[in-house]
């Protein structure tokens, strides 16, 4: 894929926007939102270690034990 410099600098703006807000959020809306993101990866394993698997090369069974841990963590 191929971007600007002005994707570069829409997209590092957003993530200094949203590092902002994260560091001001209190710690239990950093937990309802990290335990989301934990129940969405379970709920794609999958399609996620297929990606994983086509992006990396790494054998899908290293795929899914990694989506795992991310899942534990």
């Amino acid at each position: 894929a191929e971007g600007s410099w002005a994707d570069l600098d829409f997209a590092l703006d957003a993530a200094h926007r949203a590092f902002l807000a994260w560091r001001t959020s209190q710690p239990q809306t950093r937990s309802a939102l990290l335990h989301r993101f934990a129940e969405r990866v379970e709920g794609n394993l999958a399609d996620l270690a297929e990606l994983l698997h086509l992006e990396t090369g790494k054998p899908m069974p290293l795929a899914i034990r990694e989506l795992e841990r991310t899942v534990l963590t």
